[in-house]
């Protein structure tokens, strides 16, 4: 049970999740809560170091920690809204002796918290992988985007919000590093379209490289300019696909930071990405999207806005939300890999096809 009412006195620290997409899709929640505090102070937000940057313009005046600290660097604070679903988190919080600590009970923490919201379960129905529905007596988490699990956490504790769109703020040094970037390639006032080719190496999220290469020859073969980008780790997958599509822009040397990235996003055409953080970047400033879904649930991320294609394959196995795909290499990460990149390349141009603005979005 949650109490009610919210009591700023002590401070509000909320933890946020480790996950690029978790954090641009709860902006809209971390604008509203700093909106309701009565000093700017009062709010401290947690949030893994690389991101802290991305959260600021959301919550002027507020204080920002790096994830990962010890617990007395949370200590002080009345209250602990944990956004997370991790033992570690709600642990942390009681570590601090924060006396009002509020969360998710389940995942064994809910003796961690003072006030514990039960997500709503499913009714008993299959899952979309298909398999045997779930036994009577312990029916799945319904599977939803983590904002609308938040505001009702937040519903709980009497706080009111508005289900918004993300708002990311322009910064003008990303936006002039990408203007030049675009400049030197040749791609300055062209249609281009955005690919990010990345992935954790190893992860069953990541669509294989070869893949991508091919995606970017239709598109080039149909008249339309290709740009890839991939984040820190994922240097030697950049350009892999570099040197299987050498017209594309690999933006390396150096790599596309997310501002970067989100300028990008901005400008072109239309973004190709697998469901991961980029994804949500781009989401968040309105650009059209084609998303592959492999072992994920789309209902689990899904924006609902802007102009946007979701595409995947049903699976015996999946979606199976694991990090490692378990099937031999032969059949590894199928889900992605048999939606195809004709059909990849097909939805985007389709997307470009139906818009009235073959390049809808500007510096």
């Amino acid at each position: 049970m949650i109490r009610r009412g919210l009591d700023w006195s002590g401070g509000v620290l909320l933890r946020l999740p480790n996950w690029l997409g978790d954090v641009v899709a709860l902006e809209p929640l971390v604008r509203q809560l700093r909106a309701q505090a009565p000093e700017p102070a009062r709010l401290t937000l947690v949030v893994p170091a690389p991101l802290l940057a991305l959260v600021a313009p959301s919550a002027p005046g507020a204080r920002l920690l790096a994830a990962g600290r010890e617990p007395r660097a949370w200590s002080g604070h009345g209250t602990a809204i944990l956004l997370t679903g991790s033992w570690r988190s709600a642990w942390m919080a009681l570590a601090a002796r924060i006396p009002r600590r509020v969360g998710y009970a389940r995942d064994g923490r809910r003796w961690l918290l003072t006030d514990g919201f039960e997500p709503a379960r499913e009714g008993g129905g299959r899952a979309l992988g298909g398999g045997p529905p779930p036994a009577p007596w312990a029916p799945r988490f319904a599977p939803r985007p983590l904002l609308v699990s938040a505001l009702e956490l937040c519903a709980a504790l009497g706080l009111v919000f508005e289900d918004g769109a993300p708002k990311l703020a322009r910064d003008s040094g990303a936006e002039a590093r990408a203007g030049a970037r675009l400049e030197r390639a040749g791609f300055a006032g062209r249609p281009f379209a955005l690919l990010n080719v990345g992935g954790r190496p190893g992860s069953a999220k990541a669509l294989p490289t070869g893949e991508w290469v091919e995606v970017a020859r239709r598109l080039a073969a149909a008249g339309l300019a290709v740009a890839a980008a991939a984040g820190p780790g994922e240097e030697d997958t950049l350009a892999a696909f570099a040197r299987g599509a050498p017209d594309a822009l690999a933006l390396a040397a150096p790599l596309a930071d997310l501002p970067e990235f989100t300028a990008l996003a901005r400008r072109c055409a239309v973004v190709l990405t697998t469901d991961s953080g980029p994804r949500h970047l781009a989401a968040a400033v309105g650009a059209p999207l084609v998303v592959l879904f492999g072992p994920t649930d789309p209902r689990h991320t899904r924006v609902g806005r802007g102009a946007q294609v979701e595409l995947r394959e049903q699976m015996p196995c999946g979606p199976c939300h694991m990090e490692r795909c378990p099937l031999p290499a032969a059949r590894e990460r199928a889900c992605l890999t048999s939606i195809g990149a004709a059909r990849i390349a097909e939805a985007a141009l389709g997307l470009l096809s139906s818009s009235p603005h073959p390049h809808p979005h500007s510096p």
